[in-house]
């Protein structure tokens, strides 16, 4: 019996039509599926307890070897929605920063950000889980990522969208996660595969959101718009321009920021 690949996804609404595609395509009879949050994903390939993972960019430098498989990712050509920067204030009064710890590379892109495109030098701190609406401090603003941003968006009077901002800053599109694979063959039948499984999640987006249950603060009409004009699937020649630019800024940043991620 053939040996079942497993694959580790994110855990996040943007995933959803490809987690749709692997879960409805006969590929799904030769794999077992997982889902985790960014970080864990990267964690998972290193630890050797996932084949394939949706690895976040910023992790690349931790899988060193790792290589990419699939002609898919997660990106965004101009506003993503769910990585951002909130605040009370604006960002030019901000004092320090807290920094969500599900997403190295939404981290450093705030960081690359804040010194090439702001020219900002702010305190930064792990973000502990009760300070998500900050409450009363009013000079700090939180980069959070993920679905988490459609429920607390609307406590902030200031929003920062950093795909908007890195493609201000750039002209391009941002990559925040690639299908890459580690010390594991995947042959070229598999590839073949995997590729017709995510082109069916992407045909069939609206079945998948009648199977997902989603939050209360998110309508299905927005869940369709986001996933749909936010987000952007294709691993094209811009974006990959893109990956590389964003991995030569990460090289140049200074010291890591105090937080495990």
């Amino acid at each position: 019996m053939r040996k079942k690949v497993r694959i580790a996804a994110v855990s996040y609404l943007n995933t959803l039509p490809m987690v749709y595609g692997l879960q409805h395509h006969p590929i799904a009879n030769d794999i077992e599926l997982m889902l985790a949050v960014p970080s864990a994903c990267a964690q998972l390939l290193r630890e050797g307890k996932a084949d394939l993972v949706l690895l976040p960019v910023g992790a690349l430098s931790t899988c060193p070897g790792a290589t990419f498989l699939s002609d898919y990712c997660i990106g965004a050509e101009d506003v993503v929605e769910t990585v951002c920067i909130f605040s009370h204030v604006p960002l030019a009064c901000v004092q320090k920063l807290y920094l969500d710890p599900d997403s190295r590379t939404s981290v450093l892109l705030a960081r690359i950000l804040l010194q090439a495109y702001w020219d900002l030098h702010l305190s930064l701190a792990p973000l502990p889980t009760h300070l998500l609406d900050l409450g009363s401090e009013q000079n700090a603003a939180v980069l959070l990522i993920g679905d988490k941003v459609f429920e607390y968006r609307a406590r902030y009077e200031y929003t920062y969208d950093l795909a908007h901002a890195w493609h201000t800053l750039t002209n391009l599109p941002m990559v925040f996660a690639v299908w890459a694979t580690l010390h594991c063959t995947l042959d070229e039948q598999f590839r073949a595969l995997f590729n017709e499984a995510m082109q069916f999640g992407f045909a069939h987006i609206r079945e998948a959101l009648q199977d997902y249950k989603l939050p209360a603060f998110l309508s299905e009409a927005n869940a369709m718009d986001y996933l749909t004009h936010r987000i952007s699937y294709t691993f094209d020649a811009p974006k990959q321009k893109a990956l590389a630019l964003y991995l030569q800024e990460v090289q140049q940043l200074p010291d890591p920021v105090p937080i495990q991620v």
